[in-house]
């Protein structure tokens, strides 16, 4: 295994007889630190020079901050629901939650400016109940209006994920 950071090689390691039977890999159960220098990086980790493989079954980093995607492209939160005539039921998750990327993060960001389309409105204004599924509590009201057959709900701040009720007002 080899582990670049900007393209320079910071530790390469061998996992003798760890792949000898295909049927039965053999499970190294190893961790490996390598220092960052603070700024954005490039981490690649690889497989070096061979016919061998590994297959990594866990990642972890710790001290990381995210990266922003190019062109301030990010994931939008995901999102589920029930509609009959002009009221709905959402369930809303954070993309920092959704597995495999985030399925164990403990403390995920938190997200605001959010918002989730619904697509073939009816025209009108809407309310929007926003609740914590864990607890059941209020997490906040939105409000918003339709345009061109979209709803675009503008969500409260939240780490993991939401509900909400969609009603006319």
């Amino acid at each position: 295994m080899v582990v670049r950071v900007d393209g320079v090689e910071v530790l390469r390691t061998n996992f003798v007889g760890a792949g000898a039977a295909p049927t039965r890999p053999k499970s190294i159960n190893q961790d490996f630190a390598v220092n960052l220098p603070p700024g954005k990086r490039v981490v690649e980790i690889a497989n070096h020079a061979g016919a061998d493989w590994i297959l990594l079954d866990s990642l972890k980093l710790e001290q990381v901050l995210p990266a922003d995607f190019a062109g301030g492209w990010d994931f939008a939160p995901e999102s589920v629901g029930l509609r009959k005539g002009r009221q709905a039921v959402l369930y809303v998750n954070s993309p920092r939650v959704v597995y495999p990327a985030g399925a164990l993060r403990y403390l995920p960001p938190l997200l605001t400016n959010q918002s989730v389309k619904l697509a073939d409105w009816p025209a009108g204004r809407f309310s929007v109940q926003w609740f914590d599924p864990g607890t059941g509590k209020e997490a906040g009201t939105t409000e918003a209006a339709t345009g061109g057959g979209v709803l675009a709900l503008p969500m409260p701040p939240f780490n993991d994920d939401l509900a909400a009720i969609v009603t006319p007002q």
